[in-house]
């Protein structure tokens, strides 16, 4: 749950910071990266890893691992496009995702 609650602190800042007058580059670019590189560790993980892996405790969730990986690219094109309300509804698919995925398997 402490992923879940990660990515929902990165939806409500996105939304925030999209709320903004004034874009700050530097910023946007961080959180672009952030996103793009947090999508390519999930598929990088899905290429290499597997459901035997710890973490806190056993890996159940390595076949999702690509969908988060694609959703997190595109809502890093998205930011970067400076469509950040899409970004941001993109992470809330992906946590809504998760969630659902996670019921659906009783874990």
């Amino acid at each position: 749950f402490i992923c879940l609650l990660v990515r929902f602190s990165m939806v409500l800042g996105i939304f925030y910071i999209s709320t903004l007058k004034k874009d700050i580059i530097i910023l946007d670019n961080i959180i672009s990266l952030t996103l793009f590189l947090m999508g390519m560790g999930f598929i990088y993980k899905f290429i290499t890893g597997s459901n035997n892996e710890i973490q806190i405790s056993k890996v159940f969730w390595h076949t999702s691992r690509i969908y988060h990986g694609l959703i997190f690219i595109l809502a890093s094109i998205m930011y970067f496009r400076n469509y950040k309300e899409i970004a941001s509804i993109l992470i809330l698919i992906d946590i809504l995702f998760s969630f659902i995925y996670r019921v659906t398997l009783n874990v």
